[in-house]
């Protein structure tokens, strides 16, 4: 008997079987990426996984089969691990980012200073962390995004400014400078970085709902898949128990309509035949 897998690599050669091997991760971080051979890792990315390694029998160098597995369920974890929760990643990353961004472009407070809403981690004391809107830097940032402390204590600085320095203590309650662009920020499109399979240009919540829609979709269409996998599983499961094979019953029934369909048109012929006869006979 001899066995392949869906690349060819040959898993079983008479006696001699193919060891496949895998180094689990316990904890997969945002960067955290498997890399396959010959490519380079991305912007920010830690080529850390590891792939479905197979070291054929006969001393062959192993072979990464990763890519050539893609069902079962090694290929749906895999596609799971690889594809589709770094994409969610790379749909939050990015919504995270550009929020940021924009609270950081709303203008300045009657102190001169910008208003800091988020920052790039917990701040361990001022300045707090700005956040660089760069690849490496968005990757994960949806983990490391945190407001502002001083706002929270001292909510009036989203009015006047966020730098303690500048600003010691709170403005006119009138000036609504900064607010209006906050405001504004909201409902104007935005521009996002495209590859994440959402729009590139939308306002903060046309953008968050375009997210949740997606999740959704994507959610939906695996259950689908997954509800089709189990009914093969169980007609495979009928089949094995009850000793029959669905294929041979619709051939079966194929050809008991083909035989019923023969016979009604026989039937029919006879009919007019019969009535052809009382006709001549009148």
């Amino acid at each position: 008997m001899q066995v392949f897998a869906e690349n060819g690599s040959p898993l079983l050669l008479s006696q001699s079987a193919a060891q496949l091997s895998f180094n689990q991760a316990g904890i997969i971080g945002a960067t955290d990426a498997y890399v396959p051979p010959g490519n380079l890792p991305g912007p920010g990315q830690n080529p850390t996984l590891s792939g479905i390694l197979l070291q054929p029998p006969g001393g062959v160098p192993p072979v990464d089969i990763s890519a050539g597995l893609k069902s079962g369920a090694i290929g749906g974890n895999l596609q799971l691990r690889d594809k589709i929760l770094p994409q969610a990643q790379g749909q939050i990353d990015e919504f995270s980012a550009e929020l940021t961004v924009g609270f950081e472009n709303t203008g300045t407070g009657y102190g001169g200073t910008a208003v800091q809403l988020f920052t790039d981690g917990p701040p361990a004391g001022f300045p707090p962390p700005t956040f660089t809107n760069t690849p490496a830097n968005v990757l994960g940032y949806a983990g490391r995004i945190q407001v502002n402390p001083i706002v929270q204590i001292q909510p009036w600085r989203l009015r006047d400014g966020t730098n303690p320095t500048s600003v010691p203590g709170p403005g006119a309650p009138g000036n609504t400078a900064v607010l209006n662009t906050i405001d504004t920020a909201f409902t104007t499109n935005q521009a996002f970085a495209p590859g994440t399979g959402l729009p590139t240009s939308a306002t903060f919540s046309q953008y968050a709902n375009a997210f949740i829609g997606f999740q959704a979709v994507q959610a939906g269409s695996l259950q689908g898949q997954a509800g089709a996998g189990q009914s093969l599983l169980a007609a495979g499961i009928l089949q094995q128990t009850s000793g029959v094979s669905l294929d041979q019953e619709l051939v079966d029934l194929t050809i008991e309509k083909l035989d019923y369909t023969a016979n009604a048109k026989t039937l029919k012929t006879a009919e007019e035949m019969t009535k052809t006869l009382l006709d001549i006979k009148a």
